[in-house]
């Protein structure tokens, strides 16, 4: 069994305000792995797709991009690492077609 874990965005699966070409691109791509998924089906390969809100990178420059809540809050990427490698440890019987975590202080 194999498996791709795409990395997307909440904003792939809700529209966000002032970020309309950012959302069609993450529309776009929880879309393709969607379809991806049901043409591997008969080659054994899982596809999933995680859509995570505010994650703790660059992208939240205090210039010119603030986060416009408690920085603090958001997501670590060590958060998405161990939720991927998580997902690679499960049985071949237990799929996950898309997970969406956003930090609690973003309610979407």
């Amino acid at each position: 069994m194999g498996r791709i874990v795409n990395i997307s965005s909440v904003a792939g699966v809700r529209g966000i305000s002032g970020q309309a070409s950012y959302c069609a691109s993450k529309h776009g791509m929880v879309g393709f792995a969607d379809a991806l998924s049901q043409e591997l089906i008969p080659h054994k390969i899982q596809v999933a797709t995680i859509c995570p809100g505010a994650i703790d990178t660059p992208l939240w420059d205090p210039e010119k991009n603030p986060y416009p809540g408690d920085i603090s809050k958001t997501i670590q990427p060590s958060e998405i690492v161990n939720l991927v490698c998580y997902l690679l440890a499960q049985p071949d019987h237990s799929i996950f077609k898309r997970i969406v975590m956003f930090p609690s202080n973003e309610w979407h």
